[in-house]
């Protein structure tokens, strides 16, 4: 997939991509705010009780910004922009971008 992505299911395959290869995905949610943020995937996991996916982001976005929430359910993921930078955790002082 390249571009904004808006449909549930797609948007679940590339957050887990984000899971899975360490990469960044912009992402669209109201409870992070108004815009797109940077940031990558720590965890997803079914939430029996909402019938919801629980995704679970990284406490930073990619410049080092804690994020407003880090836990979203997919439901509230308006859209996503999947990056090939892998995420950093931005405390560590290398600061240098990386590719696969």
């Amino acid at each position: 997939m390249q571009g904004i992505i808006t449909e549930p299911k797609y948007i679940l395959d590339e957050l887990t991509a984000s899971q899975e290869k360490g990469n960044v995905i912009g992402i669209w949610a109201s409870p992070l705010g108004e815009g797109l943020f940077m940031c990558a995937v720590e965890n997803i996991f079914d939430d029996d009780v909402e019938h919801d996916m629980v995704i679970i982001l990284k406490d930073k976005d990619l410049n080092g910004v804690p994020l407003q929430a880090h836990v979203l359910f997919l439901q509230e993921i308006d859209k996503v922009f999947p990056f090939k930078t892998l995420y950093n955790d931005p405390s560590v002082s290398d600061s240098t971008l990386r590719y696969h």
